[in-house]
């Protein structure tokens, strides 16, 4: 029994078949372009990964001693008994071989961004590890996504020159490390720890006792520069050039983006600092420009750019995944949780910006909690209880632990100047301290509650994904229900 359509039926729906398959063609299309970028670094990123093990993979497995000559790239990680760096290597023997070496010293004489050495011991092949759960962690991966394949551990070094590096790296690193001395120096600790990482990402003289107290709270991420402290920093710089009088609003946006890209410089260039700076940096431009700002539209640009200079990050890199999730939750989530919230004007108000941080933490906590289930098997249950008791604190810190910081630098200049900086510097680091052992006080307390976290060590990553597909599907529904209560309703007739 064949079913016969009406002329208008016919055309109907042959018109949504040419409506869907143009759109299907113009994606595949984009889909198609944006990839082939992608495509083209991963296979550049592989040969050069082939070319470096072919070359050096003898050496590495036959233990055979090697001297290599090389730059430091980064910023050294000073622990307390050891010190961790990278060196872009020159040569090894007399063999020249453009890599990335992973370097385990011993803690003095302490090495600079910049200094030329000539390390003699073996090359080590890198391998994945347990923390002593059921989880490994892909150390391999971990360390090839940034162009490393080997390490060596504790070789005999020698400087054999200074200052190769980027000048201006060298003097943001230098004044970085001049800041952190002028807090240490009217802090103690571990507020001046706090201080370090709350302001630059520097967690490493925490402990992991205190750092699993951050952990276990669900404040993790205010020793772990985020976005949200470049944004802070972003606004400060804006707002201080805009009492400026007879200043351009043109000169006060581009300050403000030249102030974030080389904040961004100064703290290391991790992900999470790269993707906000990007972002950060998009906002200003739309400003300037008098345009809309669209946050998706930015995360998305930015990711994409992120990923065309290095693919490995979306498998290989937690910080990104972290960040680029928290920020998706936040954009997408973000204004439906505040509608909800809405309906309860007492229970959370607007004032104190209440409502905004509730609506925040919300957001980010649903969107990354499958995501950390998934590579550490545990998330805070008091997080949200810890951040909103500690989060509105955090701007206000951050601003007293800057101007502790500055003003460390006219406490050194000598004379009656330096006089009132010395006592200026102790004013601001007296607020801060108040401010720091308060988020102390809160962090400890949350991090030894009983039952803090929920551990799940069996959480797999199809699992994960399941979540975030309900996630999805809820999400869909949600946006078709509001679309349809919002949509204007035609009169019976």
């Amino acid at each position: 029994m064949s079913v016969s359509l009406s002329p208008v039926c016919h055309d109907w729906l042959m018109a949504i078949q040419e409506h869907i398959f143009k759109k299907c063609a113009v994606w595949s299309a984009v889909a198609i372009m944006a990839a082939v970028p992608v495509c083209l670094r991963l296979w550049q990123l592989q040969n050069h990964e082939a070319q470096v093990k072919r070359t050096l993979n003898d050496f590495a497995y036959e233990k055979t001693p090697v001297t290599i000559v090389g730059i430091i790239d980064t910023e050294p990680d000073i622990r307390p008994s050891t010190q961790e760096f990278t060196i872009h290597v020159e040569k090894v023997d007399s063999m020249t071989v453009d890599t990335r070496v992973l370097v385990t010293e011993k803690v003095y004489p302490h090495y600079l961004y910049g200094d030329e050495i000539s390390l003699a011991g073996k090359l080590l092949v890198p391998r994945n590890f347990s923390d002593g759960s059921e989880r490994e962690f892909d150390y391999v991966h971990y360390l090839s996504k940034d162009g490393i394949f080997f390490t060596m551990k504790n070789p005999q070094a020698s400087v054999v020159a200074t200052g190769k590096g980027n000048p201006l790296y060298a003097k943001l690193f230098a004044f970085k490390e001049s800041f952190l001395d002028n807090i240490r120096r009217v802090l103690g600790e571990p507020e001046a720890s706090l201080a370090a990482g709350e302001i630059v990402g520097d967690k490493a003289s925490l402990g992991k006792d205190l750092t699993d107290d951050f952990r276990r709270s669900g404040l993790i991420h205010i020793v772990i520069l985020s976005g949200y402290s470049i944004a802070i920093i972003a606004d400060s710089i804006q707002r201080m050039l805009s009492v400026v009088p007879y200043l351009p609003r043109s000169v006060s946006l581009f300050s403000g983006a030249a102030g974030i890209l080389l904040f961004g410089i100064m703290i290391g260039g991790k992900a999470t600092a790269v993707r906000a700076c990007i972002m950060a940096i998009m906002s200003i431009t739309a400003k300037i420009m008098y345009r809309d700002y669209h946050a998706l539209r930015a995360l998305i640009l930015t990711a994409y750019v992120m990923i065309v200079q290095n693919p490995y990050i979306v498998l290989y890199d937690a910080s990104f995944q972290v960040s680029f999730t928290a920020t998706l939750g936040l954009i997408l989530l973000g204004k439906h949780i505040e509608g909800f919230l809405k309906k309860f004007p007492r229970l959370f108000p607007e004032r104190f910006e209440i409502r905004a941080l509730v609506t925040s933490t919300l957001a980010t906590q649903i969107a990354v909690a499958p995501l950390l289930l998934y590579m550490m098997g545990d998330a805070s249950v008091v997080g949200l209880i810890a951040n909103l008791i500690v989060v509105p604190f955090i701007p206000l810190t951050l601003l007293v632990i800057f101007c502790t910081g500055m003003s460390g630098f006219i406490a050194i200049a000598g004379g009656f100047v330096g006089t009132v900086g010395s006592y200026v510097s102790i004013g601001f680091a007296a607020v801060s301290h108040v401010l720091l052992s308060y988020e102390l006080v809160i962090v400890q307390f949350f991090g030894t509650f009983p039952y803090a976290i929920v551990t799940i060590n069996n959480f797999s990553l199809w699992m994960m994904w399941c979540v975030y597909a309900l996630y999805a599907a809820g999400y869909f529904i949600l946006k078709r229900k509001l679309h349809l209560q919002n949509s204007p309703r035609s009169p019976p007739s």
